[in-house]
């Protein structure tokens, strides 16, 4: 790279040393792929109480109809608070141009 330029994504880095640029994307890159890991591993583990709910069912007497609506009402919670949290951000970062539209 002649003029020490190192284009990064959605960024530029100017004006740093050569060295330091070569570190942070060295970084970038492994902070990115150690992330996405993270929440893919995260999501796998969330996701797998269908497996557990046989041995719920058993060991602390709870019934099918207790599991769904739990299921039902954490989803929709879940909905509700990630819509609601939208709000709160997007006037944050982004202005209040974009409103609920950040939260899906």
């Amino acid at each position: 790279m002649g003029n020490n330029r190192l284009i990064t994504i959605g960024m530029e880095l100017q004006g740093m040393a050569p060295e330091v640029a070569k570190k942070f994307k060295y970084w970038q890159t492994r902070t990115i792929i150690a992330s996405m890991i993270g929440y893919a591993l995260f999501y796998f583990v969330r996701k797998n109480l269908s497996i557990a709910m046989p041995a719920m069912q058993d060991d602390l007497g709870i019934t099918k109809g207790d599991l769904g609506l739990f299921l039902t009402l954490h989803g929709l919670l879940y909905g509700v608070s990630k819509f609601a949290n939208g709000f709160v951000e997007c006037p944050l970062f982004y202005g209040n141009r974009f409103g609920a539209l950040c939260s899906m």
